[in-house]
């Protein structure tokens, strides 16, 4: 860069006619492959010129021909002629100063004479670094299979301690993390990276280190670099190889088998349902966005927010997108206040038999079947060391009683025998980390006690959470496998009703797992109401009758869907004793029956 920089300051210096409107910098990207035409500064130097933005009459300054282009001559020449010539642009190199234009050429033939042999030099001088590139990326490879760890480009949250050994970055191994937990919990790549930087995570770190022209400040988190990270196979330490096959436990593992499992599900998920939640406008609204459908149509279940004139505090209102219009043959008109159905729902998640919903008798046979598949492997590997065993001996004797043609046949049998073993280990060892993954998902009890916990914990704060952690709980419920769904059923309205009551009374939902049917059940007028206000998943009423002196005695008491069947039973027991000892207070004032 300091050589470079030089070179364009006495440019500049000796052609006082132009001035320095932009610096271009490529680090690292292949001028011989043709990427530099693509991507980086100079492809945005090229789409200028096409687009006008790079005014005709500009100049590119190289230090030389090398800096330019190392393609072969008919692809230099095409970059040359069409996107700098073509487009009224000239090109100079450090080396002699002139700035060589389309008129100049015209006019001066022989010094396209010269640039071509720089073309030929130049690419002469990348195929001979590539080879020398390619011997030292064998050389590496093999130091990597001895378990060496060779020094190298490391992912920015690895580095090397004191000793040599690989460690995780104190400084980007957290952030790894949380940006991990955001995306098993449903989030998107986008909203990872708003959520990284406003918890002041430090951002990645730049490709060019002491680049002056791409400053420490402008750094942030985005979609790309989250992407690419929560991708990359070094989060359980294994080290992806183009050629001799990837390498497991190369690197210290920042995530357990089990989380990459958890998270590649549910970027996998996203990916399916991506149509289905773009957009941020309901943030702050329809906490069932897109899970909540029509019983009647199938179609979405929409948020309305309450009218001008509505009152105070007005949660608003859902109903089917289709039922309006009578779109679809749907005949669903009615609407429900939106706090209701959210409560509700959230009541059922709470108060569903996971442990029975999310037994899969598929798992273990499946992990029978992994386990048939890794012993077999196993021997299969074992029988193939055993006949490279035996060749490299046949080799070895062949050699010592100088039998040249015995000799070549052995080695050349030896290096079948070699690359057979090497794919053979490779496919065991896929094998075994497929086997891990499966042995390390977690058993349905576990699963059942995480999805109870996460939706008890987003009900006790539900009061406080704001519109992106309500975005985050609806991505979560999205990304869950096997699927949720509830369908809304709301029937005619029986015109004798109270005009308040008639449409609650018909109102139901179908909580749908995995595609399989859990039941209908009503929407509640109040007591789902009550629990979330209570920072509870479900309340259901239980009642008591009795005989005391004479009076019919009715006792009721709210149980929390969470409570054990001790606990109810003792609060049902309390709750009959205290109505006993009231009746025996009345018992002698009045008759008839009392309800506590």
């Amino acid at each position: 860069m300091e050589r470079q920089e030089a070179a364009l300051a006495q440019w500049l210096a000796e052609h006082p006619d132009f001035q320095l409107a932009e610096a271009l910098v490529d680090a690292g990207v292949s001028a011989g492959s043709g990427k530099h035409r693509k991507r980086g500064a100079l492809a945005r130097f090229i789409e200028g010129g096409r687009a006008g933005t790079v005014p005709a009459g500009s100049c590119l300054v190289v230090e030389s021909w090398s800096r330019f282009s190392r393609e072969v001559a008919t692809d230099s020449l095409r970059t040359l002629l069409n996107d700098v010539w073509g487009q009224g642009l000239a090109i100079s190199f450090c080396t002699d100063g002139v700035v060589l234009t389309s008129e100049l050429i015209d006019r001066e033939d022989y010094r396209l004479h010269g640039i071509l042999g720089a073309m030929a030099q130049a690419r002469r001088e990348w195929e001979e670094r590539s080879r020398r590139s390619r011997g030292a990326v064998r050389k590496r490879e093999e130091l990597q299979d001895q378990g060496l760890r060779p020094r190298g480009r490391l992912p920015f949250w690895i580095e090397r301690s004191g000793s040599g050994e690989l460690v995780i970055s104190p400084t980007y191994g957290p952030v790894i993390l949380r940006a991990v937990e955001l995306a098993i919990n449903g989030m998107g790549m986008s909203l990872i990276a708003e959520q990284l930087y406003s918890e002041g995570f430090p951002p990645p770190p730049t490709q060019s280190n002491g680049n002056q022209y791409r400053p420490e400040g402008g750094r942030r988190w985005g979609q790309g670099n989250v992407s690419r990270v929560l991708r990359h196979p070094a989060l359980i330490g294994t080290l992806e190889r183009k050629n001799a096959g990837d390498l497991p436990g190369y690197y210290p593992p920042l995530v357990t088998p089990d989380q990459w499992a958890q998270l590649r599900a549910s970027i996998d998920k996203r990916n399916s349902i991506k149509g289905a939640i773009r957009g941020k406008s309901h943030r702050a609204q329809n906490l069932f966005q897109t899970l909540l459908r029509c019983g009647c149509c199938g179609g979405p279940v929409g948020y309305t927010p309450p009218a001008k004139r509505s009152r105070m505090g007005h949660p608003g209102y859902v109903a089917c997108r289709h039922g309006a219009g009578g779109r679809n043959g749907c005949t669903m008109r009615g609407y429900l206040e939106y706090d209701r159905v959210e409560a509700h729902c959230l009541g059922r998640l709470g108060a569903a038999a996971w442990e029975e919903l999310l037994r899969r008798p598929e798992d273990a046979q499946g992990l029978q079947q992994l386990e048939e598949e890794v012993g077999a492997l196993e021997l299969e590997v074992a029988r193939q060391r055993g006949q490279l065993e035996v060749a490299e001996k046949r080799a070895e004797d062949a050699w010592l009683n100088g039998d040249e043609e015995r000799t070549n046949t052995a080695e050349r049998a030896v290096k079948r025998l070699r690359e057979a073993l090497a794919a053979a280990e490779l496919q065991f060892t896929k094998a075994q980390q497929s086997l891990a993954l499966a042995r390390s998902r977690p058993q349905s009890a576990d699963q059942a006690a995480a999805i109870r916990s996460k939706v008890a914990e987003f009900v006790a704060s539900i009061r406080q959470a704001s519109g992106e952690e309500r975005l985050a709980f609806n991505r979560w419920l999205l990304v869950q496998e096997p699927s949720i769904q509830f369908r809304l059923h709301i029937a005619a309205s029986d015109p004798a009703a109270p005009r308040f009551d008639r449409r609650w009374r018909e109102a139901q939902t179908d909580l749908l797992i995995g595609g399989e049917s859990q039941g209908l059940q009503p929407v509640s007028v109040w007591s789902d109401k009550l629990a979330i206000d209570a920072g509870h998943v479900g309340l259901k009423k239980l009642e008591a009758v009795q005989e005391v002196g004479g009076i019919t005695v009715k006792s009721a008491v709210w149980v929390d869907a969470f409570d054990s069947s001790e606990v109810v039973e003792e609060r049902l027991t309390r709750s009959a004793e205290e109505a006993r000892q009231f009746a025996e207070e009345l018992s002698g004032e009045v008759a008839g029956s009392v309800e506590l």
